[in-house]
């Protein structure tokens, strides 16, 4: 569906715990990543059931 509905699979599932949530966020987002934690082993991406989280290569590094 590609929208969160806020299962938490990401935030349990992140072994580098770079993933929390946002409470009563107004602009609707539901996930904040810490890119510095953040190792790209994609398990968010896998586990998440609607597709929200979307990996990308970066911005050229």
């Amino acid at each position: 569906c590609g929208f969160c509905f806020d299962c938490k699979q990401c935030v349990s599932f992140c072994p580098q715990e770079a993933i929390t949530r946002y409470r009563d966020n107004p602009a609707g987002e539901k996930v904040s990543t810490n890119y510095a934690k953040c190792v790209g082993c994609h398990l968010c991406s896998l586990v998440c059931p609607c597709g929200y989280i979307q990996m990308g290569m970066g911005d050229g590094l």
